[in-house]
């Protein structure tokens, strides 16, 4: 598909209303939607819903657009992307909604008549931002590429929507899998094929729900993944030579909160908070940040799904009971998700260089 068959491909997605449309009519959409883009263009990082209502504000504007300008505006989005090789890829979103927001600023400002010139351009930049959104071009790339490396990106769980952030907000993501052994370590770093690992997301991590006294062996397993596995990820990277890595560690809430039947869970989430600090003073010499996020229930994981069901079985509660009985818990009555932890921890990768060594709740309150 060529970009001009994918241009009209969401140029007939996005109704006309030519009865409707007046000329003078535009001198009013600076008021009605330039605080949108404005808004758009303000922030540090993006996240899918972000987008989503993005979207919604484009085609509510673009809709106003007469099909006689549709037309004249094909023609020039043709004859530009051929000189350019390619328009929509060298804007990207974040490009497209500047020459958006100038566009409307020129609308409001201009009282010699109707500027169909802007309009045309408004359209094609319209099309433009739709077409970034869609295919995931939100900005154009940067100088200096950063490299990440995800550990337990498995669908549907926490790891997958840190990855798919990242990757939106222009990091070139590596996703480790779960075989946190040294093993695995070994093998994962001797395949990595670029040249620097500019963060690193240690989020894999399971759950065994079991009273003390019913604890099998098998259910050490906890303490090997949670705790051991991201020393050992840990370890390999600074023995590969790796430096200036800015670490964040997947903790819970639970490093400080004592939850009935999750000994051990709790018991891996507390050594990782305190390794977290260990991490940061040892490596911060050699360039290193270190931090942890320890959020409460996320909704929407796997394991999370997977601890409610035995929750119900150890405890002989109800869905409702259960779920009650945690609410109450929390000051803002509500769980997080898995997109507000993900764009927390986007945001805590970029925060300053000295907030290292720092254990971040994220608990609503808690």
């Amino acid at each position: 598909m060529t970009d001009l068959d994918l241009y009209d491909s969401f140029a007939v997605t996005i109704e006309c209303n030519d009865n409707s449309f007046r000329e003078e009519m535009v001198y009013g959409w600076y008021d009605s939607h330039f605080p949108y883009f404005a808004e758009f263009l303000s922030k540090d990082f993006y996240c899918w819903s972000d987008l989503k209502e993005m979207q919604s504000h484009i085609y509510n504007l673009a809709e106003k657009v007469p099909s006689y300008i549709r037309e004249e505006a094909r023609g020039i989005f043709a004859r530009k992307n051929t000189v350019r090789g390619g328009l929509w890829k060298d804007v990207g979103a974040v490009g497209a909604c500047i020459e958006i927001h100038a566009k409307l600023s020129r609308l409001k400002n201009h009282y010699a008549g109707f500027d169909k010139d802007s309009v045309v351009d408004l359209w094609n930049y319209l099309l433009i931002m739709i077409m970034c959104i869609k295919l995931r071009k939100i900005k154009v790339s940067v100088l200096q590429k950063k490299y990440a490396v995800v550990t337990g990106t498995h669908p549907g769980g926490l790891g997958e929507t840190i990855r798919d952030i990242l990757k939106l907000n222009d990091y070139i993501v590596t996703e480790y899998g779960s075989d946190v052994t040294f093993e695995g370590a070994k093998t994962f770093f001797d395949s990595y094929k670029h040249p620097r690992v500019d963060v690193l997301i240690n989020n894999y991590g399971i759950d065994k729900l079991n009273w003390i006294g019913e604890i099998e062996e098998s259910d050490y397993k906890v303490i090997d993944v949670n705790l051991k596995g991201a020393s050992i990820v840990v370890n390999e990277l600074v023995k590969r030579g790796y430096r200036n890595t800015n670490i964040l560690n997947v903790c819970s809430q639970t490093y400080r909160v004592a939850q009935r039947c999750t000994s051990l869970y709790c018991a891996s989430k507390a050594g990782l908070a305190q390794m977290t600090r260990v991490m940061a003073r040892e490596l911060a010499p050699k360039g290193f940040i270190v931090n942890a996020i320890a959020p409460g229930k996320i909704l929407g994981t796997l394991m999370t799904e997977k601890i409610d069901r035995r929750v119900l079985e150890l405890r002989n509660w109800s869905e409702k009971e259960a779920d009650g009985y945690a609410l109450k818990l929390i000051p803002m009555g509500r769980f997080t998700t898995k997109e507000e932890v993900a764009i927390a921890i986007l945001k805590i990768i970029n925060l300053p260089a000295y907030v290292n060594g720092s254990i971040i709740d994220m608990t609503g309150g808690q």
